[in-house]
């Protein structure tokens, strides 16, 4: 058979990376298709689409930074909560100075809330030198981390704290007393955007962000 009776050899063609992949009990989405599928996941569960996009970008983050426990799951536990059932409010303002606020989250996750109190911080500690912000009312924030690393990337150094309930007893205790939420820290760097240390935490009944100026 001559050359000509064979057809032309076509291009190779680099399979294509699926959206989506199984590995045993683990599910590994592309960044895309994760943050498509838990947008989805809570907008019905009643976000709007700014909520929902708030609160995806942090699950997203946590999961590429390793904290897969922090990630889409985490919205599982967000539609089981039965504060997700009950009415929101806006996230409002309700004592202000200078240097600090103090918010209502509205019963509206902290994944949200904690996110605007960022803003507010860093907006006041960049006119003041130095600014205290609080949220109450609020649940669910997600991984202090995340919200410093805005901080820092401010050129701010910040310090995280949230309340919990007990979960851990004191050394020689015998009842639960203390909670599990961490202490935060994030600090500008020229290496890498951000220097943060902080614990593991379960549920929250308030959250704090502070920043204060870098000098």
């Amino acid at each position: 058979m001559s050359s000509s009776d064979h057809a032309a050899p076509s291009a190779a063609v680099a399979p294509r990376a699926s959206a989506v992949e199984l590995t045993g009990d683990t599910v590994r989405l592309s960044e895309a298709a994760a943050h498509a599928l838990g947008m989805r996941a809570l907008r019905g569960v009643g976000f709007t689409e700014e909520e929902a996009r708030l609160t995806v970008d942090q699950m997203v983050d946590n999961a590429l930074c390793g904290y897969t426990f922090a990630g889409l799951s985490r919205i599982l536990a967000i539609a089981d909560d039965p504060k997700t059932n009950q009415a929101r409010q806006p996230i409002s303002i309700v004592r202000e100075t200078d240097g600090s606020a103090l918010i209502d989250g509205g019963n509206n996750v902290g994944y949200v809330s904690v996110s605007k109190a960022t803003d507010i911080a860093i907006e006041k500690a960049k006119r003041n030198r130095f600014a205290v912000v609080g949220v109450f009312n609020s649940y669910y924030s997600g991984r202090n981390a995340y919200f410093l690393e805005r901080v820092a990337r401010a050129d701010l150094v910040g310090m995280h704290t949230a309340s919990a309930k007990p979960r851990v007893a004191p050394l020689g205790g015998r009842r639960a007393a203390l909670g599990t939420n961490p202490i935060a820290f994030g600090f500008p760097s020229t290496r890498r955007p951000g220097g943060v240390r902080h614990g593991h935490r379960f549920g929250h009944v308030g959250r704090c962000a502070d920043a204060c100026a870098h000098r």
